[in-house]
């Protein structure tokens, strides 16, 4: 059962839920350009490519995209006048939510890892898995589930009836914000290339709904987190 914290949802208002929309546009916004800065430097003849596609590089270039998406939340609680607590981050029951994270999470390793062995693939040396691992926990995991689990999912309650509606809308809000790294990586026209992700939004509105699961076992943002982390590092094990 997805059971949102009552107390906190009746608090929200309609402004809260049209902020939450702004909110997302605007991370589709920093998205983009995240991207589009790291293709920029990939594309100059005088920038040493075995740097820049390293995990450290991917780490240092987007962190102050990342901080400032995190920034906007904080600053638009504050305005709010409303806690930390209300996007899910607390001092209470952390330990259980990292182990939620790391149960729900771990079989997407170890299926990969299975898989990889099995067809005789070489693993990534410790030191790229360490910062792959940094990379997914900050620059992805922390701030995608802190502004659509923790902000969005929460405020749009104040202005969409219906906690399934609320779900499957900011559950596509989170998938099309991952359209901008999939056009990078794709390198072909636009049109081909989006008609190409359209299958995969009911993949990532899946994941969105395990991830709201975690988060309302304590309203607690760690779980999504470390499944979030653990999913995105099971994909990238192997060279």
């Amino acid at each position: 059962m997805i059971e949102f914290d009552d107390e906190l949802i009746v608090e929200m208002k309609p402004k809260d839920g049209k902020v939450a929309l702004l909110v997302g546009i605007f991370t589709f916004f920093i998205t983009s350009v995240t991207f589009l800065f790291i293709r920029y430097l990939w594309g100059r003849p005088d920038v040493d490519m075995v740097f820049w596609e390293s995990e450290v590089a991917k780490f240092l270039v987007s962190i102050p995209f990342v901080l400032l998406g995190i920034l906007v939340v904080i600053y638009v609680i504050g305005v709010r006048k409303q806690s930390l607590s209300t996007i899910g981050i607390k001092r209470e029951k952390n330990i259980k939510s990292i182990f939620l994270g790391v149960l729900f999470g771990l079989p997407f390793v170890l299926i990969k890892l299975r898989i990889g062995f099995g067809n005789n693939l070489v693993l990534k040396d410790a030191d790229t898995l360490f910062w792959l691992g940094i990379y997914y926990l900050i620059n992805i995991a922390l701030v995608e589930e802190i502004i659509f689990r923790g902000f969005i999912q929460t405020r749009i309650q104040g202005l969409v009836n219906g906690k399934w509606k609320s779900i499957w809308i900011t559950g596509f809000l989170f998938a099309i914000m991952h359209f901008p790294n999939v056009l990078m990586n794709a390198n072909a026209p636009i049109l081909p290339v989006f008609f190409s992700f359209l299958p995969t939004i009911g993949e990532f509105m899946f994941y969105h709904l395990i991830h709201v699961y975690l988060y309302t076992r304590d309203q607690n943002i760690l779980a999504p987190v470390v499944m979030h982390m653990l999913i995105d590092l099971s994909i990238n094990l192997f060279i």
